[in-house]
């Protein structure tokens, strides 16, 4: 990694030809063997070494304001020098060859960490990892991590950790794992795939009484989510109530005192009305011609289950689902356009 090396790689990736300027660095696929010449890249926040020749993690220390290093697919055995790198937050030492995580518990404000297709091989190899407060994401697929009960306790002692990646390792085919590390892991939110609320129910369940306990869970929680809506279907019937006796009471007061009971709007008001009315019911239409009852549902009892949304669940679903089809339609003409200019570069060219 000569001086001139990294000033070309900062000019040929939109950079600036003064190292305390540029605040990212592509430095990946070049064939280094090694990390050197960054001292003057004091203001960098994310440096990409991935894919070079490197043995040793060297030569960062200057880079204070650092929040993301990638190193994958280097020749990596041990991590060592990034005390220094105190604004950390994601390091990516996949593809490497470490057998042991060490020298991470410094680092205040590291939250992801992925040290995938590595030589992890023990609970001891990852236990480092109860020492580091604020991580909550790690990937350690593809390792080598035994199906041993003490890999799951050390995971679950891990202070902040909400979503790990750990198939490809043999722990993940103890029996019933899942279920277990849901147990052990409260905060988990992510085990490979999202883990729903009911389904952590059931893992606990499960754990406390086998599969008849798990069974029964899930059926009362079932029974929950059904009661739930006849309850709020209860309180919307009964709201409804009250504002039609409130109408009726109104109008019945007005003709008693001989006024007229129409309300009246204005022009431009009742134009809005109708085009709200119109707009409501394209999209109603829309939504099932295009994303169909399956799909709006799916999402409506993926939004209740979160029981954090606001307004109407079912108008909210439809919303996303339809604002996402057209998030889809725009990249798709995106992709078009590309290749038709592709296409017109490569006829005129030759």
């Amino acid at each position: 990694m000569s001086v001139d090396e990294i000033r070309l790689s900062c000019l040929e990736n939109d950079g600036y030809d003064s190292p305390e300027l540029n605040e990212k660095l592509y430095l990946h696929f070049r064939g280094f063997k090694k990390i050197e010449n960054l001292d003057k890249y004091i203001s960098c926040k994310a440096i990409w070494l991935d894919s070079n020749g490197f043995e040793k993690i060297e030569n960062l220390d200057k880079m204070i304001e650092l929040r993301c290093l990638y190193l994958s697919k280097n020749l990596i055995n041990k991590i060592e020098n990034l005390d220094t790198l105190q604004y950390l937050t994601m390091l990516d030492l996949s593809d490497n060859r470490l057998t042991i995580i060490s020298n991470l518990s410094s680092l205040p404000n590291l939250q992801t960490v992925n040290f995938s297709r590595n030589s992890l091989a023990s609970a001891e190899a990852i236990a480092h990892l109860i020492e580091c407060e604020k991580i909550q994401n790690i990937d350690v697929t593809n390792n080598l991590l035994p199906a041993d009960d003490s890999v799951m306790e050390v995971i679950s002692k891990i202070p902040s950790l909400t979503a790990v990646s750990i198939s490809g390792n043999e722990v993940a085919k103890l029996p019933s794992f899942r279920k277990r590390m849901i147990t052990m892991g409260k905060k988990l939110g992510y085990l490979d795939r999202p883990i729903e609320p009911q389904e952590r129910i059931a893992a606990e369940a499960f754990v406390i009484g086998g599969i008849e306990a798990e069974t029964a869970a899930r059926d009362a929680w079932r029974n929950e989510q059904k009661q739930k809506r006849l309850d709020e279907m209860a309180q919307f019937r009964s709201w409804q109530a009250t504002q039609q006796k409130a109408i009726k009471d109104a109008n019945d007061k007005a003709k008693a005192e001989g006024r007229s009971t129409i309300s009246t709007i204005t022009l431009e008001e009742r134009k809005q009305r109708e085009e709200e009315a119109k707009k409501a019911g394209d999209d109603e239409r829309r939504a099932l011609e295009e994303l169909g009852i399956s799909q709006i549902a799916n999402r409506y009892w993926q939004l209740e289950g979160q029981g954090n949304v606001k307004g109407d669940i079912l108008d909210v679903a439809t919303s996303q689902l339809l604002a996402e089809a057209d998030a889809r339609k725009v990249l798709l003409l995106l992709l078009l356009l590309l290749v038709l200019l592709t296409y017109h570069h490569h006829y005129h060219h030759y």
